[in-house]
């Protein structure tokens, strides 16, 4: 959601999953799916990770696309809003967000990445800069460090 990025400091704030669940009937037959907040994995999950300049540039120009769709609808732009939505105008849950990646990056002409990957060369480009582990471990939400230590 927009109110979770504080563009004067550079910082995201994850705080909250919008998750998938699918819900059963008494037979345990699937009846449909429900799409939410929910909390987090792990209390490890809940950080604030810096805002990178180019990911900035590019919600700021989300942003501003999005506002200019809103006036021109007659709808309240509203900062609780979700950033990435779907045709439909709901938000998207991670694994659909994985799906559509291609289009997003075809949009805002980027080079080729998964939202896997992006996690990964996050981790990787601040690991290789020094950043250190301990730090890093926050950021990326392991809960366990051996986690961080293994992979970067």
């Amino acid at each position: 959601m927009w109110n979770t990025i504080d563009m004067e400091k550079n910082i995201i704030h994850i705080r909250k999953a919008f998750k998938d669940t699918i819900v059963y009937d008494n037979d345990l037959k699937k009846k449909c799916h429900k799409r939410e907040l929910a909390d987090l994995k792990t209390p490890q999950s809940l950080r604030d990770v810096p805002l990178h300049p180019r990911l900035k540039k590019l919600l700021l120009k989300i942003k501003a696309e999005r506002m200019i769709e809103y006036k021109r609808c007659g709808r309240k732009w509203n900062e609780d809003d979700f950033i990435f939505l779907n045709e439909k105008g709901e938000p998207f849950v991670s694994e659909m967000l994985t799906n559509k990646m291609p289009t997003f990056i075809k949009k805002y002409n980027l080079e080729h990445m998964t939202v896997y990957g992006l996690r990964h060369s996050y981790a990787s480009l601040y690991s290789s800069l020094g950043m250190p582990p301990e730090v890093l471990h926050i950021l990326m939400g392991h809960c366990d460090f051996d986690t961080t230590r293994r992979y970067y």
